[in-house]
């Protein structure tokens, strides 16, 4: 109350309290500047896009004020606006190529501000460049087995080569593998120009440009040429060779007329090749003499007529541990995973197995026919006969016994125990085989049998993923590989054990009849120390409509 007066009289005046409206407010004591972290692109070492995202995070602790802005900088003098705290945010990192560190500072209500965080990332724009070179340069091939040599450079800035792939057509690539400066390929049908093209990328996402270089294939399989002589064959009792059996002996005299032989063993890819030339002339059956059609095991005729039921098996697909599948585009090679690390490894390099002595046989013919020469064997008889018989010149045909074991065995002067000149078989470096001491070969670590390697592995410049084991090289006394180990070889002969015992012979072909057929050579799941297998001498047998993952086979002309 207030009194207030004028003159005589006196006047009361009452005034009410104003009312106001409380500030109502905390003080809040903060002195404390944030903590917070930054992260480009998820943590990746590098990126091909300036445009990149950054992941932030901030704490101001229990008590504190709360961060209300965050800015940016590119090199720690020159910094972005204030603004509004976000968990994620797009950032364009400045060029040219190189190390990039992008860098982040907090503020909270109180003006606190944090330390400035940071994190870098390479920025690569530019694409590697490389090349590419088929056999040294060669201007030709008699064998379908290349080795490419390859370079890449992805300049000072780069994150670096990681991947390269490869492709006949330009359209359907390998699958991406690591780089590597030689390269073992294998060149498709037909004979003619080929070109190979590898495509190289980095660790940034750069892809490079397409590079490639081209050969011309005059000739499918890959032969080595044995001349006409003499050569002991048999066990010859010494070292390894005091295993075995009875049917080795007695060591005699064989002379053979010149021949070739296939250097390495007959591919996955290869029997594909030809699996679809002869699907095309209508040559592959069901088990009941009707048209394949996509799907089951692989048969013949078993008489050519196209009268009945009777056919022979050819490729048992439906067998775990066949290689080779049938798709939309036809016969192709399966893939099996591997060391390091689950690599994916084609299977179009390893030899085909699953294949019965019958399928050997066909893919001759065919394969004969392909290349217009004479079929050797006459499919429209029982057993299919040789026709066309060494000395004969003729087409493709399975090895003789006698042929296989010299190609295997013989220099001219000695008989070596095992078919990589040498009279001991031992370490993960000679051969594919199962040595139980302690494990398999298994080269490229596969995860699944068979445990095959690519033909030619142990050539002396491979080192096997599994173990890191150096190879040495391994060829026989002629320069064929994987005559011990890897997959026993179906020969032509049928398999009697006392045929040998009836002193010298001339271009011997096996018995007229059997219920056998022979195989030499060994396995990747074959013991190497003696037995029947890996020796040169050894010999074993299987009705030739049986399939293993552990038999393949090489060819003559």
């Amino acid at each position: 109350m207030k009194y207030m007066s004028w003159g005589l009289g006196m006047v009361v005046i009452f005034l009410a309290p104003a009312v106001f409206p409380q500030l109502s407010a905390r003080a809040v004591t903060d002195t404390m500047p944030p903590t917070g972290t930054i992260v480009i692109n998820s943590n990746r070492s590098a990126t091909n896009n300036p445009e990149v995202t950054l992941a932030l995070t901030w704490d101001d602790g229990v008590g504190g004020s709360g961060v209300t802005r965050m800015r940016f900088s590119d090199n720690g003098s020159n910094w972005t606006g204030w603004e509004p705290p976000a968990s994620a945010r797009v950032h364009t990192l400045p060029g040219p190529d190189g190390h990039k560190t992008v860098r982040v500072q907090f503020l909270d209500r109180a003006n606190n501000y944090s330390k400035v965080y940071s994190d870098y990332i390479l920025l690569d724009t530019t694409p590697p460049t490389g090349g590419i070179l088929i056999n040294n340069g060669d201007a030709t091939t008699t064998g379908a087995a290349v080795t490419l040599a390859l370079h890449w450079d992805d300049g000072a800035c780069g994150a670096g080569v990681t991947r390269m792939r490869f492709s006949d057509n330009g359209s359907t690539w390998t699958a991406w593998a690591f780089p590597a400066s030689a390269r073992p390929y294998t060149l498709p049908l037909p004979n003619g120009n080929h070109t190979v093209r590898v495509q190289y990328l980095d660790g940034a996402g750069n892809y490079s440009a397409v590079y490639n270089d081209y050969i011309k294939l005059q000739m499918y399989m890959d032969m080595v040429s044995v001349t006409a002589g003499k050569f002991p064959m048999g066990r010859t009792g010494e070292g390894a060779d005091v295993y075995g059996r009875t049917d080795e002996d007695p060591q005699h005299e064989v002379t053979l007329s010149a021949y070739k032989i296939g250097r390495y063993e007959v591919t996955n890819r290869q029997y594909c090749d030809v699996l679809n030339w002869a699907l095309a002339q209508g040559f592959l059956k069901t088990v009941a003499n009707e048209a394949w059609a996509g799907s089951g095991d692989l048969y013949a005729d078993a008489d050519g007529s196209g009268a009945g039921t009777d056919t022979v098996l050819i490729a048992a697909l439906t067998q775990p541990g066949c290689n080779i599948q049938y798709s939309r585009t036809g016969f192709c090679p399966k893939t099996r995973t591997g060391l390091p690390d689950g690599t994916v490894y084609s299977m179009a390099m390893h030899p085909m197995v699953t294949v019965s002595w019958w399928g050997c046989a066909a893919f001759c013919n065919w394969l004969s026919q392909m290349q217009g020469l004479s079929p050797c064997y006459d499919m429209t008889k029982a057993d299919w006969p040789l026709k066309t018989a060494p000395p004969t010149a003729g087409g493709y045909r399975l090895p003789t016994e006698a042929e296989w074991e010299c190609a295997a065995a013989w220099d001219g002067e000695k008989h070596w125990t095992f078919p990589i000149t040498s009279d001991t078989l031992s370490g993960k470096g000679r051969a594919n085989y199962y040595d139980s001491e302690p494990d398999f070969a298994n080269p490229l670590g596969l995860t699944t049998m068979p445990y095959t390697s690519p033909v030619g592995w142990f050539n002396g410049v491979n080192s096997s993923p599994n173990g890191n084991v150096t190879t040495v090289n391994s060829a026989s006394p002629v320069g064929c590989y994987d005559m011990a180990g890897n997959a026993w070889e179906w020969c032509g002969d049928w398999y009697l054990d006392v045929y040998y015992s009836g002193g010298a012979m001339t271009n011997p072909t096996g018995p007229d009849t059997g219920t056998e057929r022979a195989h030499r050579g060994g396995s990747w799941g074959h013991g190497g120390g003696g037995g029947d297998g890996d020796r040169c001498a050894g010999r074993g047998y299987f009705e030739p409509s049986g399939t293993s993952d552990g038999i393949g086979f090489r060819v003559v002309r």
